[in-house]
């Protein structure tokens, strides 16, 4: 699997190391919405986990020895 830099948004705590350690963010499984949304209207948006993307995002966070 590819590993590309990319400059991300968001409240991970990787926002709060970037700058001084080298930091790998966004290793779970792909998909939309994965933490709960509640629309300002009180909706809320559905959330979804790409199925095909557990086994590489699993791949790419286990170890090797």
């Amino acid at each position: 699997m590819a590993v590309a830099a990319e400059e991300r948004g968001g409240l991970s705590d990787a926002n709060l190391i970037w700058d001084d350690v080298p930091t790998l963010d966004g290793l779970g499984p792909g998909g939309q919405r994965p933490l709960p949304r509640t629309e300002p209207d009180g909706s809320k948006l559905p959330e979804f986990v790409e199925v095909t993307s557990i086994v590489p995002k699993a791949v790419l966070n286990s170890p090797r020895f």
